[in-house]
C-alpha cells in the first residue's frame, strides 16, 4: 500500500505560531498537545522551542518579547530560517498585537482539527514503515502513543481534575465584573452597563421591543461599543442598505447634526430641584445634579430630563473623514458590514458569507450583530411560522458557540406591547421559546412622553447568567437625529411620567 502525501495549507501553522506568541490562554491550552512532527514549516519549530521555554519560565505568552528571543537565538539558525522568521515577525498583524481582539477559541478548534489530521498522517506513515521493516513493537508503541495524544485532543474534560478546578477558580471565582482582565468581551458604559452586565463569547443576546422603538439604533450602538473595546465586529442588516447603515454609523461617530445652529440636547437633572421641593443645603441650582455625583447622597437624586443648548454645524466631507479616521485610529476595532434584501437571507447563507470573510480577509469576528433575527429567511419552509422562528433562534445560539463569538440581535414584540409602559417576557411575538435559547434578552420601552424627551428605557426580560429584577430599568438619553443613542444613562423605577405623577412616586424613583 502506498500513501500519497496530501498537500496541506501551511497558513494554519503560521496562525498557530501567532496564537502562541500573542495569547497566554491559547498557549497554555495548545503547548501540551504539540508534537513538532505535526509541522511542515521548518522555521516554525525553533520558534516554538523559544516560546515553550518562555512559558515554562514566565507562565505567559511572550508577545512583544518574541523579538528579544529572536535576537538572542538567531545566531544558532541557518540563513534561510533566519530570514523566514524575521519576515514572519515583521509581518505580524497589528490586530494580533492588541490584547482583547484575539479569538483564541476559534483558532483552538482549528488547531485541534489540524493536529488531529497531522497526527493521523504521521501515525499511519510510522506504522506502515515499522510493519514493512518487521518492527512490530515499534508499530504497537506508535498506536499507544496515538491513543494518548488523541485523548488529550478529544474535547472531553474531567471536571474533578486539579487542572480544571484551578482553571475555573482563576477565570470564574477570582474575578469580579469590574476587575481588569474580566472574561466578558465588552460592557456598556455607565448605569446601563451595570444593569445589563458584560457580554461574553458564545452568548446569544436579544433586544425585544415594539416596532419603531429603535432596535436598529441600539444594535448599531452595540457595534460601536464593541469597536471601542477593540473588537472585530460584523454588522448584518436584513432590512437596511449598506449606505443607510453606514450613514447612521457616521452620524454616531462624528455627531453629524440634522440641523445647524442651537440644538436641544437632553441631560439628567433632579426633579426635586426642578419643582423646588429640595431642601438640602448643598443644592446648587434648578438643574442641580449634586446628589447624582456624590454616592453618599445618590438616593436623594430623582432623575428627570432637562435640556441644554448645543451649537452644531454640518461638517464638510474632509472633516467627516477626519473624524471617522480619528475614531478608527483611536480605538482600532475593525468593522465589516453586509446588507441583504429583507426576508431573503437564510442563516446558512449568512454563515457561508462569514466563512468567506475569514477566508478572503482573514477577518474573524468577536461580535456578530444581526438586524434582526425575526426576518431571517427560513431554511425549512415546511415549518409553520412559530416553528421557523424557534429554528432560527436555536441556530443563532449554535452560531455563537461555533464561532466563539457574541451574537446580538433583536426581536419585535407583539401588538399588545405597543401601548404597554414596559415590555415583558409574555410579549414575545409568535414564539416565546426564543427566550429559552438566549443568554440574555433586554426590553426597549418608551412612552409618548419619553419619546418627546429623548428617552429610551431598557430593562431585563431574561438572563441566564446574572441575577436581575424585572422592575429595574435604566433610561438612556438620546438625540437620534444626530445619531446619538447613548448620551447618558440613569436608573429609573417608574419611567418618566408626567410631572404630577412623578412627584407621587418620587421616593421610589430609583428602583434599585
Amino acid at each position: 500500500m502506498r500513501l500519497r502525501r496530501r498537500r496541506v495549507d501551511t497558513e494554519i501553522e503560521k496562525k498557530i505560531l501567532t496564537g502562541l506568541i500573542v495569547s497566554s490562554e491559547y498557549g497554555k491550552s495548545v503547548l501540551p498537545l504539540i508534537d513538532l512532527n505535526f509541522f511542515q514549516l521548518d522555521f516554525v519549530k525553533p520558534v516554538i522551542g523559544w516560546i515553550k521555554g518562555y512559558y515554562d519560565r514566565y507562565l505567559e505568552a511572550p508577545k512583544e518579547n518574541i523579538q528579544y528571543l529572536f535576537d538572542i537565538e538567531k545566531g544558532s539558525l541557518g540563513p534561510e530560517d533566519t530570514d523566514l522568521i524575521r519576515d514572519f515577525l515583521s509581518g505580524l498583524s497589528s490586530q494580533f498585537e492588541r490584547e482583547g481582539v484575539f479569538n483564541g477559541k476559534i483558532l483552538y478548534d482549528k488547531t485541534i482539527e489540524y493536529f488531529t489530521e497531522r497526527h493521523l498522517v504521521h501515525t499511519a506513515n510510522t506504522i506502515l514503515v515499522a510493519v514493512g521493516a518487521g518492527k512490530l513493537p515499534l508499530a504497537q508503541k506508535t498506536v499507544q502513543n496515538y491513543k494518548q495524544i488523541a485523548s488529550k485532543m478529544s474535547g472531553w474534560v474531567d471536571p474533578f481534575s486539579e487542572k480544571m478546578i484551578e482553571n475555573v477558580y482563576e477565570t470564574k471565582f477570582q474575578k469580579s465584573e469590574d476587575e481588569e482582565g474580566q472574561d466578558f468581551l465588552f460592557r456598556f458604559p455607565g448605569k446601563i452597563g451595570r444593569l445589563l452586565g458584560g457580554f461574553e463569547r458564545g452568548w446569544l443576546v436579544g433586544f425585544l421591543g415594539p416596532m419603531k422603538r429603535g432596535k436598529t439604533w441600539i444594535l448599531q450602538e452595540v457595534s460601536l461599543q464593541s469597536i471601542v473595546a477593540k473588537l472585530n465586529v460584523v454588522f448584518i442588516s436584513i432590512e437596511m442598505s449598506e449606505e443607510g447603515t453606514a450613514s447612521r454609523t457616521y452620524k454616531r461617530v462624528a455627531a453629524y447634526p440634522k440641523d445647524e445652529g442651537e440644538v436641544d440636547y437632553p441631560i439628567f437633572v433632579c426633579l426635586r430641584g426642578m419643582n423646588n421641593s429640595c431642601q438640602l443645603p448643598f443644592r446648587e441650582e434648578q438643574s442641580c445634579t449634586y446628589c447624582r455625583n456624590h454616592p453618599e447622597h445618590y438616593k436623594e437624586f430623582v432623575p428627570w430630563v432637562g435640556f441644554e443648548k448645543v451649537v452644531k454645524r454640518k461638517l464638510p466631507l474632509r472633516e467627516l473623514k477626519e473624524k471617522v479616521s480619528s475614531f478608527t485610529a483611536t480605538f482600532g476595532g475593525q468593522y465589516r458590514l453586509k446588507s441583504y434584501p429583507a426576508y431573503t437571507a437564510t442563516l446558512q447563507q449568512i454563515e457561508r458569507d462569514l466563512d468567506n470573510l475569514e477566508y478572503t480577509e482573514d477577518f474573524v469576528p468577536d461580535v456578530i450583530v444581526i438586524d434582526y433575527a425575526d426576518i431571517i429567511a427560513p431554511e425549512d419552509t415546511r415549518l409553520d411560522s412559530r416553528g421557523r422562528l424557534d429554528d432560527i433562534w436555536k441556530k443563532l445560539k449554535g452560531l455563537a458557540q461555533k464561532k466563539h463569538a457574541l451574537v446580538v440581535t433583536a426581536s419585535q414584540s407583539n401588538r399588545v406591547s405597543i401601548k404597554k409602559r414596559t415590555v415583558e417576557d409574555v410579549d414575545t411575538s409568535d414564539d416565546i421559546r426564543k427566550l429559552a435559547h438566549v443568554d440574555a434578552m433586554f426590553s426597549l420601552n418608551q412612552t409618548p412622553v419619553e419619546k418627546d424627551l429623548g428617552v429610551l428605557r431598557v430593562g431585563v426580560v431574561a438572563h441566564r447568567w446574572k441575577e436581575f429584577s424585572k422592575k429595574a430599568e435604566v433610561a438612556l438619553l438620546q438625540k437620534l437625529s444626530d445619531g446619538q443613542v447613548l448620551l447618558d444613562s440613569e436608573y429609573v423605577g417608574y419611567g418618566f411620567l408626567k410631572k404630577e405623577e412623578r412627584e407621587e412616586k418620587a421616593d421610589d424613583a430609583i428602583g434599585v
